[in-house]
């Protein structure tokens, strides 16, 4: 990581394989030899972010009346009363004791359980099971479909109280329980998670997500706050279609080939020890064995100035090609600048600090 001033500091995770959620924390260490890491909440102590591009089929940031879009929200058991079915959409108001966020993750609202206005506490209600339930979201025609939103959520070891999601009224995640129910789950910032729903589509395609709580009777925390909910598919970069995306190196469509200079037919860029001798190089035999006629820099063993095979420039001087690791160095660097773009469908718009952004603490 490096300073960027103002206290800030940036940094950069290596390129990772398209499809995976990637998961990592920041450890931090001081000059006194103290030592503290990021994220700090026992029961989830590891950010996460999704590598690949995905196409939104469904977003909101909850700036506008969720209701208008087909939320709905109730109380599923306990007894009936003021708050007991406790989903508010409104500006968070921060409520210390409950855990609560005191904004939204992007513009204004969210929505969650008890936002803490009025005569509400911020905290959820004992013995009580809630839930918050998404539109219907049609994904037919899409292989791979995730829930990817930000979380802001407070609740008690899961030996007690539950914060469950459901994708068409299967469990897909669940907080951490524990055997001796203390590690509470206390998210202390605004958190990007990814829910892979794929298993759970209807036969037509369909996917309902549903948010629920169910409290026992004592120790209540904040609950959930959630924004920028996203029902996103993903399709893995298409290799030969012209267009580099996602892990591809290049893509140069029909010219794509295991030919010398060529963008390779799996979309990686020409490199030593590849088995195709590519400019600059005098051999490469696809292997790094320096025992061969060719050494694992791509030339040959035996080749002096002057002789026919060496490799040289003009006037005998011998050209050294790229090597294997002078090459991959710069590939990394290349692929660490690249970044997956996001694909929307025709008419949709990005959401503001949308699924596919990395954590801003990283």
């Amino acid at each position: 990581m490096a300073a960027t001033g103002d206290g800030a500091f940036e940094g950069a995770i290596p390129p990772q394989p398209e499809g995976e959620v990637v998961q990592y924390r920041i450890v931090v260490r001081t000059d006194d030899g103290s030592e503290w890491s990021l994220p700090q909440n026992r029961a989830d102590p590891r950010y996460e972010l999704f590598v690949g591009a995905v196409t939104e089929l469904y977003c909101t940031d909850f700036e506008s009346d969720p209701a208008v879009d087909g939320w709905t929200h109730g109380l599923r058991s306990g007894a009936d009363g003021e708050g007991a079915d406790d989903w508010q959409w409104d500006v968070p108001a921060g409520r210390a004791a409950s855990g609560d966020p005191d904004r939204a993750f992007s513009g204004e609202r969210a929505f969650g359980n008890d936002l803490g206005h009025d005569n509400f506490n911020g905290s959820y209600q004992p013995d009580k099971v809630n839930f918050a339930r998404m539109p219907v979201v049609d994904a037919s025609g899409y292989s791979v479909v995730r829930l990817q939103y930000r979380r802001w959520l407070n609740v008690e070891d899961g030996s007690y109280d539950r914060a469950t999601i459901y994708a068409n009224g299967e469990p897909v995640w669940q907080n951490l329980a524990t055997e001796d129910g203390t590690t509470h789950h206390q998210d202390r910032e605004w958190r990007f998670h990814d829910v892979d729903l794929t298993r759970t589509l209807a036969p037509d395609g369909t996917v309902q997500v549903e948010f629920e709580l169910a409290s026992d009777g004592g120790l209540e925390f904040g609950g959930w706050t959630v924004d920028d909910v996203c029902i996103v598919a993903y399709a893995p970069s298409v290799c030969g279609d012209g267009v580099a995306t996602g892990i591809e190196q290049c893509d140069d469509g029909p010219d794509n080939a295991d030919a010398p200079d060529a963008c390779r037919t799996n979309c990686t860029l020409p490199m030593c020890g590849d088995g195709i001798i590519d400019a600059g190089e005098e051999c490469d035999d696809g292997n790094a064995d320096p025992g061969d006629d060719c050494l694992d820099d791509c030339t040959r063993p035996d080749a002096a100035p002057g002789s026919a095979d060496c490799g040289c420039r003009a006037g005998g001087t011998p050209h050294r090609p790229w090597t294997a690791p002078a090459l991959v160095a710069a590939l990394a660097v290349v692929a660490l600048r690249r970044r997956a773009r996001r694909r929307r469908p025709r008419g949709g718009a990005p959401v503001p600090g949308g699924p596919s952004a990395p954590s801003p603490l990283l």
